[in-house]
């Protein structure tokens, strides 16, 4: 994917936000690092993945914490022969826990969670290392006593050595020979020896080995001849201790040496189930849906909006345990847009004012196409549909170059022969104020050529212009529509909303009258501008104001034909209720009908009579004969509380009055 499109459409500001939602730093480093792909069915999977997480979180959320980045450790010990710390084995152990919570919450799902299940499967299982960290290191990242019976030896004999030292110490110094040699009646360690302070002056009255000094000089730390022999006993027990624990740290290295293909996997699936997570979240608190891919390049979005709008608005900025419903957000003015692309047309052109919101429009389609290529669930409503593009293709903004001093002509157009470069049937290209910046006769017809180079290319296309000729060439093209943002006259202020069919105007003159230009300057304005320019302007708004009339009657039409189709619904319901009402009356009043082999009575106009019980056919109902109408040659029927006029070959015979 196009690494400059990428840039000025913003799309590291969406991994930024989408990081904020995972758990550990391994979601966080993944959310930081995704791309757009290219595989429809991959992105299919991921998109399903996050649909299926969303309806699993109302029953909570996943058992998430615990997970760790060891992988430099693991690492670490994959070539040499480096043995694993206390601390780095309880993170390991940490993780190894989570995997094995998240992998049996996701084995205990139903088959409506088919994704979940598939990638819970793919994590491994780790009990036996679990139980030896956890039968050799105690939470605080000590090895415990029992890791192994010889460590448990070791230290119980380290007990007694130290407990003889210690009270054969505190023998010599209650005696009242030798106190008045101390220099305090404490034991102290010194180097890893228990010693008393002895007064400098007394050195030679004390009989022992001097392990340190104080720092004045005047105390002597003096290990007492009576203690050394258990002391240097001591020494040695704890040697062993310290060799007994590498023993038991090195054999639990090694068992996950053993499996570091596997654990590098199990890492591996629970960063992607933590950025499920994240993007779960993410689709949930900025109001979003699943969109469906197509790999023919058509979109059709649905009240699409700008994420990093909404996030600028106040979507998904919240403390730490606040619900998002419960954070004060300015969503209205973030409003949402209907395009459509790829179907009836290939290229869009979007006209309107300055101000008006053609840049938006134009990124929100390029951001949201970027995202749901990611496997991100967008901004729009349910039902919308995005393409699968080979690469997304942008030229939006002021991009002057300062380093090669070109003009904002000169830098829109070297952008421009670099995607025309690319462009092909798999391309989205997005294009902002097309043909501006030079003389408007030349920029419209280079825009023009532009434009159709485009299609011949197959790419699908949207720009924004200012320029009446390529108005005027979408609206004569079979292929190419015009769509205009809406700007209101009276108020002088855009609405933000993209009318596809439309061209809009720049509405230049009417604002300068509006803001209060003199009458002179405006009328004069008026007079310059070329009669065919003119008589574009004016369809133009004649246009906008029918398509702007045209579009509040297609929204009530839509909402008169949704509510017609709910009646249908309804009414089909009943239907289906009734029938299956009478199928059990049928069987209540004539039993001996229950025989479907049996050869239908066949009845005549003469011979059925009032109270007769008959089937009609067409609606597979009973009900009984109550009148006859000669003249039409029919028969009155009330079945379910309802009086029907049948034809008598539609009916059969159940039983005589």
């Amino acid at each position: 994917m196009d690494h400059h499109t990428l840039d000025i459409l913003e799309f590291h500001k969406i991994r930024e936000i989408l990081a904020t939602y995972a758990t550990s730093s391994l979601g966080k480093s993944m959310a930081r690092s995704i791309l757009p792909d290219t595989d429809i069915h991959r992105i299919e999977i991921w998109q399903r993945q996050i649909t299926e997480l969303k309806r699993l979180m109302g029953d909570g959320r996943l058992p998430l914490g615990g997970i760790r980045d060891v992988r430099p450790f693991l690492e670490e010990i994959k070539d040499t022969g480096s043995v694993l710390s206390c601390e780095v084995l309880l993170e390991i152990h940490s993780t190894l826990q989570a995997a094995r919570n998240i992998k049996g919450y996701l084995a205990d799902l139903d088959d409506s969670y088919p994704n979940l299940t598939r990638l819970g499967s793919r994590i491994g299982s780790f009990k036996d290392i679990e139980q030896a960290i956890y039968s050799s290191i105690d939470m605080s990242g000590n090895i415990k006593n029992n890791a192994t019976p010889e460590l448990h030896s070791i230290r119980s004999e380290i007990e007694v050595k130290r407990a003889r030292i210690k009270s054969k110490l505190q023998s010599l110094i209650r005696s009242q020979r030798m106190g008045k040699y101390l220099q305090g009646g404490t034991i102290t360690i010194r180097k890893g020896r228990s010693v008393i302070p002895v007064k400098v002056g007394f050195r030679d009255n004390v009989p022992g080995i001097v392990r340190d000094q104080s720092d004045s000089g005047e105390t002597l730390f003096v290990e007492p001849a009576a203690v050394t022999p258990a002391a240097d006993a001591l020494q040695h027990l704890l040697q062993e201790e310290k060799q007994e624990m590498f023993r038991i740290l090195q054999q639990l290295t090694e068992k996950i040496r053993g499996r570091l293909d596997q654990i590098a996997q199990t890492l591996e699936i629970l960063s992607i189930v933590d950025l499920i997570h994240a993007k779960a979240c993410f689709s949930v608190d900025f109001d979003m849906s699943e969109p469906a891919m197509n790999p023919e390049g058509k979109i059709d979005i649905k009240r699409a909006r700008h994420p990093l709008l909404m996030y600028e608005r106040g979507w998904g900025r919240r403390p730490v345990g606040v619900p998002q419903n419960q954070v004060e957000m300015d969503s209205d003015s973030v409003v949402p847009i209907d395009v459509r692309l790829g179907e009836d047309f290939d290229t869009l052109i979007v006209t309107g004012p300055n101000t008006g919101g053609k840049t938006v429009a134009l990124k929100t389609v390029g951001l949201l196409s970027l995202m749901a290529q990611t496997g991100l669930h967008i901004p729009a409503s349910s039902g919308s549909i995005l393409a699968v593009f080979r690469d997304v293709l942008a030229d939006i903004g002021d991009e002057q170059s300062l380093q090669q001093n070109l003009s904002t002509f000169s830098s829109h157009l070297s952008q421009i022969v670099r995607i025309l470069r690319q462009v092909d049937h798999r391309t989205l290209v997005l294009l902002d104020e097309l043909g501006t910046g030079t003389d408007p006769q030349e920029g419209a017809a280079l825009g023009t050529a532009i434009i159709d180079f485009l299609y011949r290319k197959g790419a699908r296309a949207i720009a924004t212009t200012h320029l009446n000729a390529l108005k005027t060439y979408a609206h004569a093209h079979p292929r190419i529509e015009n769509a205009s943002v809406e700007f209101d006259m009276e108020t002088l202020q855009p609405t933000y909303h993209l009318m596809i069919g439309a061209f809009g105007s720049s509405n230049a003159l009417a604002i300068a009258r509006r803001l209060g230009l003199p009458e002179e300057v405006t009328s004069r304005a008026s007079e310059l501008v070329k009669g065919e320019d003119a008589r574009v302007e004016d369809l133009v708004n004649a246009l906008q104001q029918i398509k702007s009339q045209l579009e509040k009657e297609r929204e009530g039409l839509s909402h008169a034909k949704e509510e017609s189709l709910e009646l249908k619904r309804q009414y089909e319901a009943m239907i289906q209720a009734l029938q299956e009402r009478e199928k059990g009356l049928a069987k209540l009043v004539a039993p001996e009908a229950d025989d479907q082999d049996a050869e239908p009575v066949p009845v005549t106009f003469d011979s059925l009579q009032k109270g007769d019980k008959v089937k009609i056919q067409s609606l597979d109902a009973v009900g009984e004969v109550i009148g006859k109408m000669p003249d039409k040659n029919r028969l009155v029927v009330l079945t379910n509380m309802m009086k029907v006029e049948v034809r008598p070959e539609d009916l059969e015979m159940v039983s005589k009055k």
